[in-house]
């Protein structure tokens, strides 16, 4: 239980952070070759489960507090946007997440 991060111990409380879980474990598979992008990533806890499950992640967020604390639990692979526009070339993903 150390090796998970205090942000995600309290998440694992939450129903509805449980239920999202259940969701994305159901529907989105494991795939090590994927690149992926979360956007609206908040302070990272769903970023996290996503990155658990294979590929390289890009989290992306407006706001600068959410990011910082973000990149406290994910570390790298953060982007911050502004607001309408994606900072990425158009087919840079395979998958896009957007889930809060």
């Amino acid at each position: 239980m150390r090796d998970v991060p205090w942000q995600i111990r309290i998440a694992e409380k939450s129903i509805k952070k449980r239920d999202k879980l259940r969701l994305l474990d159901r529907w989105l598979a494991c795939d090590p070759s994927r690149t992926a992008l979360d956007i609206g990533c908040a302070q990272g806890i769903l970023s996290w489960y996503l990155r658990k499950k294979g590929g390289a992640w890009t989290s992306a967020d407006q706001d600068m507090a959410n990011l910082k604390a973000a990149r406290e639990l994910l570390g790298k692979g953060l982007v911050q946007m502004s607001e309408g526009i994606l900072p990425f070339r158009s087919g840079a993903f395979d998958l896009l997440t957007c889930l809060d």
